[in-house]
């Protein structure tokens, strides 16, 4: 399929075509047809485009291969319905990768840079290094701070400035180096998700998603 996607000219005139897309439904496991139809993807994805038959013969491959996905989701899931995206994307959504709350999901990526995907046996070691980095770094760094920086001010200048200077200057070492470098830490580590760019086809149950 990818091949006939590929000599279809979809892949160029998508190119040249400016701006994202996105659309989202509901189909019918069993019988998806209609659903797909109903997406518009011809006028979502290209608005008035000129199109040449080679490039709506593209559109129908994503439309058929969309319909092979939702039946083969529901034979997996047991469920009756799936929800269906095509998203046309120029960059990705996310800086880090985007963490997803859906029991399953099933992503394709036609064109483009395509999806990166982290484990979800990162969850763990991303949240416990991160949170790790936060109490060693972040912890040991904003009491020492406090200690250094008040004291020494509470004997210079005096009591009052002395607190609120090591506080201050504490609390904010703690929140700024701390939680930065342990949540980028726990992030980049190996958290459940995903980053995708290009034309990308999504399928899972929950409409929210």
């Amino acid at each position: 399929m990818l091949a006939a996607l590929n000599t279809s000219g979809l892949r160029e005139l998508l190119a040249a075509t400016e701006g994202e897309s996105h659309v989202k439904a509901s189909v019918s496991t069993a019988n998806p047809e209609g659903g797909i139809r109903a997406l518009g993807l011809m006028e979502v994805l290209l608005g008035s485009a000129s199109c040449t038959d080679p490039v709506t013969e593209g559109i129908g491959l994503l439309e058929r291969d969309a319909c092979e996905i939702v039946r083969a989701f529901g034979r997996v899931t047991g469920e009756t319905t799936a929800v269906v995206s095509f998203s046309l994307l120029r960059q990705t959504l996310c800086s880090k990768l985007h963490v997803d709350h859906v029991p399953l999901r099933v992503m394709v990526t036609y064109f483009g840079a395509g999806t990166e995907a982290g484990l979800n046996t990162g969850l763990n070691t991303g949240l416990n290094t991160g949170l790790n980095t936060v109490l060693n770094t972040g912890l040991n760094t904003g009491p020492n701070t406090v200690l250094d920086t008040g004291l020494n001010t509470v004997l210079n200048t005096g009591l009052n400035t002395g607190l609120n200077t090591g506080l201050n200057t504490g609390i904010n070492t703690v929140l700024n180096t701390g939680l930065n470098t342990g949540l980028n830490t726990g992030l980049n580590t190996g958290l459940s998700g995903y980053r995708i760019q290009g034309l990308v086809a999504s399928c899972t149950q929950n409409y929210d998603s």
